[in-house]
C-alpha cells in the first residue's frame, strides 16, 4: 500500500477573533513532500549511522517546511482556510 496516498485530505477553516490587527502569524505546514525527514531517510535506505553529508541533507529536507505569513486584518479576526493533503500537519504561530 502506498501510505501517500492513502488518507484524505483536509480542508480547515477556522477564525480567530480578538486580534490586534497587523499582527502577523507564521504558517508552516509538513506534508509528504516538503519537510519529511522521515521519508527522505526512507528513500536514503534508511541508514543507522547516516553520513555527515545524508545528515545534513536530512535537516535541509526537514527545514524545507512550506512557509508563509498571515496577518491580522482591521477587523481582527484571523480567518484561516487551508487545505491539507493526507498526512500534512500545519503549526500557527505569532510572530515576534
Amino acid at each position: 500500500m502506498d501510505m501517500e496516498a492513502s488518507g484524505p485530505s483536509r480542508r480547515l477553516r477556522h477564525s480567530i477573533g480578538g486580534l490586534e490587527p497587523g499582527t502577523t502569524f507564521l504558517v508552516e505546514i509538513m506534508d509528504w513532500e516538503q519537510g519529511n525527514a522521515a521519508e527522505a531517510w526512507h528513500r536514503l535506505g534508511s541508514p543507522l549511522n547516516p553520513s555527515r553529508a545524508e545528515s545534513e541533507y536530512l535537516s535541509r529536507v526537514a527545514d524545507s517546511l512550506v512557509r508563509f505569513t498571515l496577518t491580522v486584518p482591521d477587523t481582527g479576526v484571523l480567518d484561516l482556510d487551508v487545505e491539507l493533503a493526507p498526512w500534512a500537519v500545519m503549526s500557527v504561530t505569532q510572530s515576534a
